[in-house]
């Protein structure tokens, strides 16, 4: 076979491997090689198709070392996909899980209290496990001091990756803001976005619902913790780039029932802490703010055949701790993949294995309930169960979901008296707790672009301030804020309590949110592409009764007009300009406005695909890797030598 086509042959490997393109960078030296073959190229008749063996065996010369450092670069040169995972105790522990490089060694980590690098100490890894050919390792750090930023750098025999920051959880409670979603599992585009909007929301931490890939592969989970590199924040600290990562929960859905533990095999959970990976790291529980809030990740897929024994394991460590932990906590959330009741047709109307858990939730006043599964979008009244239903009371257990961070979204077609309202388009809810008040937002993937990010100062001066332009649903009969008080019992009910107040600051552009337009829960469609609402800019205004929604005034004007962001003290962060423009879903209206830092919404990412926003869509060009910049220019050079080829013979 001609030389030629053996590299033709050789280089199509080397593109088709998933595992090696998501890693490979172009660096300098390469950049320089593809430079100097465009500029061969450039003297070419290519519309003739005229090329001379001489000239095709010259520009051969100029592509190998190019293909040559490509396939170096296939591996990584120092520990990536750098994630924080918290499974316990996130007030004084935290799990440092890292991608190991190929002969780097297992890996440790450098961490302080400082960002100043020579005060850290070196952490040993505490465990090292495979998924395939994803290899990882996992260092736990303890003892940490609650409420405070933890500083740390991923190192290993072949250098050391970049620096990241976290804050651990406070001991004592705290307004806070999380972020709470599921079902990542299909389509990059919107899973980006999802990725892009933490990385400018900056949220204490995020709930992940299960369903990060569509078959749980190797490849799957790399690519997606590629994606997750988008979540972070870059800052500046006394000179030093920093990469603000956001401490992930994560959780099993349907799509992981292969296997159940990639919770440790990939994101490093051991909630039982002795390291060792089994069943058991599939749930767990996590206090922050000391009783502020206890939340529980439950395993739903344990209602599945073979899993009986887990499942009642399960049961009887939930009903043990929320008779201690959990009625010692202000706040109970739990999150699990498979919703009690889904809100499509295309799902039972009940899985009766998930409704056993509606009983202690009752028992023991479970406040909120993040489901995913069904790749769309509600709210309940405040429930309790009865006879395999739920009734709508004055106080209760409110459930959100369902999923649809980049899942292929299902009509919300279901129809019930104890729904608030439900729809269908890419979304995540934003929580936020601020004394005896929760505010949920649900905020649409398609205003990622229009969503201004905030800055460590802005987040640091206001843990309740959400960055301006955010796109939210418009929930008939809520508003775009969900507003959630205690009653005399403990139960969820809905309204304001009497020592909030309506807003602490305001903003020269509001969030935006998109108006129902009078569709109500039973006309919801699906793929955020609905009803043509007027687009109005909210002035999100706290309800006090279940049925009063947030008002939306018409902002035609183009100049800045002061608007207050609802609920427990959360304000919008300020920006410079705020000219209405309308968004792609479902009516939503969203006000464009420009960054006001120059810090960067997320980690060297091809943020310049944000703006394709269906949640139909397929993935993007880039592959999401942090490295050196996504890799068109490996399909570049495939494409010149293709090209090179084609030449030859017709020449011949």
């Amino acid at each position: 076979m001609p030389f030629d086509l053996v590299l033709i042959q050789y280089y199509t490997a080397i593109v088709s491997d998933k595992k090696t393109s998501a890693k490979i960078a172009l660096n300098r030296n390469i950049t320089i090689h593809m430079f100097n073959v465009g500029r061969f190229l450039m003297n070419f008749n290519l519309q003739k198709m005229e090329l001379r063996l001489a000239d095709f065996r010259k520009c051969l010369q100029l592509l190998l070392p190019a293909l040559f450092a490509v396939v170096s670069m296939g591996a990584h040169a120092a520990p990536a996909q750098v994630r924080v995972v918290w499974d316990k105790s996130p007030d004084t522990e935290a799990v440092v899980g890292y991608t190991q490089s190929a002969s780097g060694g297992d890996g440790y980590v450098m961490a302080g209290t400082s960002p100043d690098a020579s005060t850290w100490q070196l952490h040993s890894v505490s465990y090292t496990y495979t998924y395939g050919s994803l290899a990882s390792g996992f260092v736990r750090l303890s003892g940490l001091t609650p409420d405070t930023n933890i500083y740390f750098q991923v190192c290993d025999n072949s250098g050391c990756g970049d620096k990241f920051w976290f804050k651990t959880a406070a001991a004592t409670p705290e307004n806070v803001t999380f972020v709470a979603g599921g079902d990542s599992r299909t389509y990059r585009s919107p899973r980006q976005q999802g990725m892009r909007l933490v990385s400018k929301i900056r949220p204490e931490f995020v709930l992940f619902g299960g369903d990060f890939t569509d078959g749980n592969q190797d490849y799957e989970l790399d690519e997606w913790l590629d994606d997750w590199t988008l979540s972070y924040s870059n800052d500046t600290i006394n000179g030093e780039t920093f990469k603000r990562i956001y401490p992930l929960v994560p959780t099993v859905g349907n799509h992981e029932n292969n296997s159940h533990l990639f919770m440790c095999r990939v994101f490093g959970s051991d909630p039982d802490g002795n390291n060792q990976c089994t069943l058991r790291d599939t749930y767990s529980v996590m206090s922050i703010g000391g009783n502020q809030a206890r939340i529980y990740t439950l395993n739903s897929e344990f209602r599945n055949s073979g899993y009986g024994a887990q499942w009642d394991q399960q049961n009887t460590w939930l009903n043990s701790d929320l008779a201690v932990g959990g009625v010692g906590a202000k706040w109970r959330f739990a999150q699990y993949h498979k919703p009690m009741f889904p809100r499509t047709t295309s799902k039972p109307f009940i899985y009766e294995k998930m409704f056993e858990w509606s009983s202690p939730f009752e028992t023991y006043h479970m406040n909120v309930v993040v489901e995913s599964d069904s790749h769309l979008v509600k709210y309940t009244w405040p429930v309790v169960p009865t006879n395999n239903d739920y009734l709508k009371v004055d106080a209760g257990t409110v459930y959100i979901g369902e999923g649809s961070w980049g899942a292929p979204t299902r009509t919300a077609n279901r129809q019930s008296n104890w729904i608030a309202d439900q729809n269908s388009f890419a979304q995540f809810k934003v929580i936020q707790i601020a004394g005896d008040d929760i505010d949920i937002r649900t905020v649409r993937f398609s205003g990622e672009s229009a969503t201004s990010a905030l800055t460590k100062a802005e987040r640091d001066a206001n843990a309740l301030v959400l960055p301006a332009g955010l796109s939210l649903w418009d929930a008939k009969d809520v508003g775009s804020v969900y507003s959630i008080t205690l009653d005399s019992s403990g139960f969820s009910r809905v309204g304001k309590s009497s020592s909030s107040s309506s807003s602490s600051s305001s903003s020269s552009s509001s969030s935006s949110s998109s108006s129902s337009s009078s569709s109500s829960s039973s006309s919801s469609s699906s793929s955020s592409s609905s009803s043509s609402s007027s687009s109005s800019s909210s002035s999100s205004s706290s309800s006090s009764s279940s049925s009063s929604s947030s008002s939306s005034s018409s902002s035609s004007s183009s100049s800045s007009s002061s608007s207050s962001s609802s609920g427990s003290g959360s304000s919008t962060s300020s920006s410079s300009s705020s000219s209405s423009s309308s968004s792609s879903g479902s009516g939503s209206s969203t006000s464009s406005s420009s960054s006001s830092s120059s810090s960067s919404s997320s980690s060297s990412s091809s943020s310049s695909s944000s703006s394709s926003s269906s949640s139909s869509g397929g993935s993007t060009d880039g592959d999401g890797s942090s490295g050196g910049g996504s890799i068109p220019g490996h399909y570049l050079l495939l494409g010149m030598l293709l090209l090179m080829i084609r030449s030859r013979r017709v020449k011949k």
